[in-house]
């Protein structure tokens, strides 16, 4: 299984702190496919994800990844969704 951890906005538009997604054996991901696997599982982020496509950020096992970047995700891995931060 892997961990999703959501964070401020994207918490609050799920109601619950994390998800779980279950991979393939050898599953090869993008940001964009990480994305809509959340969405199947929670719907309600679906237009987080829209608003904020350009800074949103997703972290894999607690290292950033960049938009259209593609990389391996296994079981036991961690994602988390940063939503952006404001405040001043």
């Amino acid at each position: 299984m892997i961990e999703v951890l959501l964070f401020a906005s994207a918490r609050e538009a799920a109601g619950k702190a994390s998800l779980t997604i279950t991979p393939t054996p050898t599953c090869t991901m993008t940001t964009e496919t990480i994305k809509l696997e959340i969405i199947k599982i929670c719907p309600t982020l679906a237009a987080m994800f829209d608003e904020n496509e350009d800074s949103l950020i997703l972290a894999l096992n607690q290292e950033y990844v960049l938009p259209g970047q593609v990389f391996d995700i296994k079981d036991g891995d961690e994602v988390a969704v940063i939503p952006p931060i404001s405040g001043g």
